[in-house]
């Protein structure tokens, strides 16, 4: 006689084989879905801190001008045109990844920060431009640039970034 819950023409045998591939079976699609999960989240962490990072070295250039070497003013501006060309590339580069991500805020909030990044360090380069650069190490500390106007932008990017990467949302 068979268990109640067999389907016709199962036996108990039956039953046991079959739950015996559709357990494991079962748990290894859903290990494979979270996994895959992760390594999404993953990485969109790794896209989202350095599209962060690019911004951050923007502001870098600010101090790299202001302390440019007045012994070889052609070099200086060859080394730092052509790193300040990188960053430019790669604040350009995360700009268009981040627009085929799933989340427009992050784009949108990117994009503000990336904007604002440049006009304020782009005006502190600007400034810096128009000084003599060093000649002695007194210059290395400096005074006068201040990055905390962009602390809300950095924030609200942050936040969306936060908000993309939750498993779950109640």
């Amino acid at each position: 006689m068979g268990c109640a819950v067999e389907p016709a023409g199962w036996t108990t045998a039956n039953v046991i084989a079959f739950l015996a591939v559709l357990v494991p079976a079962t748990i290894g699609v859903v290990t494979l879905a979270i996994n895959g999960i992760r390594t999404e989240r993953a990485r969109r962490r790794r896209l989202y801190g350095t599209a962060l990072a690019a911004t951050f070295d923007y502001r870098e250039f600010a101090y790299v001008v202001r302390r440019r070497q007045t012994s070889m003013p052609a070099e200086e501006r060859i080394r730092i045109a052509e790193g300040l060309r990188a960053v430019q590339r790669d604040l350009d580069h995360h700009m268009a990844l981040l627009q085929t991500e799933r989340s427009r805020r992050i784009e949108e909030t990117y994009r503000e920060l990336v904007t604002e990044t440049r006009r304020v360090a782009g005006g502190y380069m600007r400034e810096s431009w128009k000084g003599s650069g060093l000649d002695s190490d007194a210059g290395m500390n400096m005074t006068g640039i201040d990055f905390s106007s962009l602390d809300s932008r950095v924030a609200s990017y942050l936040a969306a970034v936060k908000d993309d990467l939750v498993w779950w949302r109640p």
